[in-house]
C-alpha cells in the first residue's frame, strides 16, 4: 500500500514530507530498522513474519524521489529470530548487517538485490554499519558467558572476510557497540555504553585504540555522525555532545534523551524525548524543534532517520530518509512506515514560526518524531536475553 503525504503550513506553504510509504508485508509484527541510499534508490532493511517464520531478513528497494516499490528480497535463515538492523551502499554493492538465530551475519548484494554472498561470525548482534570506501566496520555486542560485550569488525569489501576484530572482554566493555562512523579525518568512532553509562572509542583503521571518551552522561550513547569539518556529534540517552576531530568536547547540549541525529546544511536534526524534532546549530543551540501530538504517538513509531552517506556518492543535498513502523489494525501487527523529509522545507517552517502552532505541520511531526524508540528498546531487549 502506498500512501503520500503531504503536509503545508499557512505561513510557510511547502511541503515538508516529500513521500511517505506503508509496506505491510505480512499479517504479523514487521519492521525496518535501517536504511541506505545508492544512486536513484533507498534501500531499507529490517524483518517480516513471512510464512510459517518466526521473522526473516526483507530489504525493499524504493524510488527515492517517490517512495515506489521497485523490488523486494526475503531470506529466512534460520528457524529463529533473523533480522537485519543496518545497511551502507559502496560502489555497486549493498552491504547489510543483522542477525540470524542471534549469530551476526554480513552480506553482500548487487543493487538490483539478485545476487548474494553471506557470512556468520560471532554470537551475538550487530547494530550498526559504516564504510570508508575500502572496508566495512561493524559495532553490536558479542555474547561472553552469556552477557553482553562490545565487538568492533573491519571486514573485506570484496569476500567480507574479516580483517580484524576487536572484543572489549573486560568488565569496562560490558554493554553494546550501538553506533560506528567513519569520520572525514579517517578515524572510527564507536558510540555505546557500559555500566557507567556513555562509552565512546576512537579507533584508527586498523582498530587500535586512539582515545576512550567518557562525556559523564548516565545510560549509553546510541550514534555519531559528522560535519565537514570532521567535529563528532555524538548522541543519545541524556543528549548531545560534540567533539573535536581528535576528541576534544565543545560543546553539549543535554536534558534529553536524543535517540536518533542527522547532520545536513550545518545544522542538527534530532530526534529527542520520543516526541520532539530538535534543530540545533553546531554549537548545539536550539534553533526550533517540532512536536509530536499524543494522539498521533500512540499509532506511530519512527525507528531512525538517515542522511545517505558521503561514501555511497548519493548525498541528495537535504533529503533525511525514515523508517519506522505503523499500525495498519488491530488484526495485522506493525508494517513498515518510509518517509523522506525536506530539510529545506523543515528550515523554512522554523523561519516562519509556524512549527509549533500549525496543525498540519504538527502533523508533519508526527514523520519525524520518536526515532529509533521501537528499535533501541527491541535491541536492548536482545541485550537483556544475556
Amino acid at each position: 500500500m502506498l500512501v503520500f503525504v503531504a503536509l503545508f503550513s499557512a505561513a510557510a506553504g511547502a511541503a515538508v514530507v516529500k513521500w511517505a510509504v506503508v509496506s505491510n508485508p505480512s499479517s504479523w509484527i514487521d519492521g525496518p530498522y535501517g536504511a541506505c541510499v545508492g544512486g536513484d534508490y533507498l534501500y531499507v532493511v529490517g524483518f517480516d513474519s513471512g510464512p510459517g517464520a518466526v521473522s526473516e531478513w526483507r530489504i525493499e528497494k524504493r524510488d527515492k524521489s517517490s517512495g515506489r516499490l521497485v523490488k523486494t528480497w526475503a531470506l529466512d535463515p534460520t528457524d529463529g529470530y533473523d533480522v537485519l538492523t543496518s545497511c551502507v551502499v559502496v560502489g555497486d554493492r549493498l552491504y547489510v548487517v543483522g542477525y540470524a538465530g542471534f549469530r551476526w551475519a554480513v552480506l553482500q548484494l548487487d543493487l538490483d538485490l539478485s545476487s548474494l554472498r553471506y557470512v556468520e561470525g560471532a554470537a551475538g548482534v550487530p547494530l550498526s554499519v559504516a564504510s570508508d570506501g575500502q572496508h566495512l566496520y561493524i559495532a553490536g555486542f558479542q555474547y561472553i558467558d552469556f552477557v553482553p560485550h562490545w565487538r568492533v569488525e573491519k571486514r573485506r569489501l570484496d569476500d567480507l572476510s574479516l580483517a580484524s576484530a576487536l572484543l572489549l572482554n573486560s568488565t569496562e566493555g560490558q554493554g553494546a557497540a550501538w553506533g560506528v562512523g567513519v569520520s572525514p579525518a579517517g578515524y572510527i568512532w564507536v558510540a555505546g555504553n557500559n555500566a557507567t553509562g556513555w562509552r565512546i572509542e576512537i579507533l584508527d583503521r586498523n582498530l587500535s585504540r586512539v582515545a576512550v571518551l567518557r562525556p559523564g552522561l548516565e545510560r549509553g550513547a546510541l550514534g555519531v555522525v559528522f560535519d565537514e569539518g570532521g567535529n563528532a556529534y555524538v548522541y543519545g540517552d541524556r543528549g548531545v555532545v560534540k567533539f573535536s576531530k581528535d576528541g576534544m568536547q565543545l560543546a553539549r547540549a543535554v536534558g534529553f534523551d536524543a535517540m536518533e541525529a542527522a547532520y545536513a546544511g550545518g545544522r542538527l536534526y534530532v530526534i529527542a524525548d520520543i516526541s520532539r524534532l530538535l534543530v540545533l546549530d553546531t554549537e548545539l543551540r536550539k534553533i526550533g524543534e517540532v512536536y509530536l501530538p499524543p494522539e498521533i504517538e500512540k499509532h506511530q513509531r519512527i525507528y531512525g532517520i538517515e542522511v545517505p552517506q558521503k561514501v555511497s556518492g548519493s548525498f541528495d543535498g537535504g533529503t533525511l530518509y525514515m523508517v519506522g513502523s505503523t499500525v495498519v489494525n488491530t488484526l495485522s501487527g506493525d508494517a513498515w512506515l518510509i518517509y523522506a523529509v525536506s530539510t529545506a522545507d523543515v528550515d523554512l517552517y522554523l523561519l516562519a514560526g509556524a512549527l509549533t502552532t500549525a496543525a498540519p505541520v504538527a502533523m508533519a511531526a508526527a514523520a519525524l518524531a520518536g526515532a529509533y524508540l521501537a528499535v533501541k528498546r527491541r535491541r536492548r531487549s536482545a541485550a537483556a536475553l544475556a
